[in-house]
């Protein structure tokens, strides 16, 4: 009612995150909290169901399974999702493939110096992906005396939860996981030797 005799409108952004805030705080006040955390938390949260309800492109849907591929999708799909498994998009792929740790662990299996021809290593997609952040990419090598096929899974065990990493979940949003994605290399064995999920 103040932000309304003020002038402030609820439905536009600006009146979003005031009474996000302010009912925050109160709610807090009523709880026996703090009126300053539970405002911060009032504004973190109407402002990232501000960004739910105005993400673009919608989580779409492949072969059954949703598919996001950017933040604002994963961010819409925490508070709308009902936590539902999700497939990650093309261009979440995409930069598993670019990264840097993933193009070393390629090329060091193609030129046969590989250390560990069946393991799994950390990659970082901060940058590029930040709803996925840091993730596991797991691999199996299986050789010939010919050729040798390694293959990958890469956002094993993972998934989009406490978006603010203060080990809690926000009100209204539901944490949910990643199907892993699955992709294999052929290549001319360089010497490893024969057999399945080889060391």
């Amino acid at each position: 009612m103040g932000g309304t005799a003020a002038g402030i409108d609820g439905t536009k952004i600006g009146g979003t995150l005031f009474f996000g805030t302010v009912s925050g705080g109160f709610g807090a006040v009523l709880t026996n909290g703090n009126f300053w955390q539970g405002a911060a938390t009032g504004l973190i949260v109407s402002g990232l169901n501000h960004v739910a309800h105005r993400a673009d492109p919608p989580v779409k849907k492949s072969k059954n399974k949703k598919v996001i591929d950017s933040n604002l999708g994963a961010v819409n799909h925490y508070f709308n999702g009902d936590g539902e498994p999700v497939e990650l998009g093309t261009n979440t792929k995409k930069a598993v493939l670019r990264n840097k740790r993933t193009r070393n662990v390629v090329t060091k299996l193609i030129e046969g110096k590989a250390e560990r021809k069946t393991y799994w290593y950390g990659i970082d997609l901060t940058n590029d992906m930040f709803h996925v952040g840091r993730t596991n990419v797991e691999y199996a090598t299986t050789c010939n005396s010919t050729k040798c096929t390694t293959k990958f899974k890469a956002f094993v065990k993972d998934g989009f939860w406490d978006p603010i990493d203060l080990k809690i979940e926000l009100p209204g949003g539901k944490p949910y996981s990643y199907i892993p994605w699955e992709f294999s290399i052929t290549y001319k064995n360089p010497g490893y030797s024969v057999g399945t999920n080889i060391k």
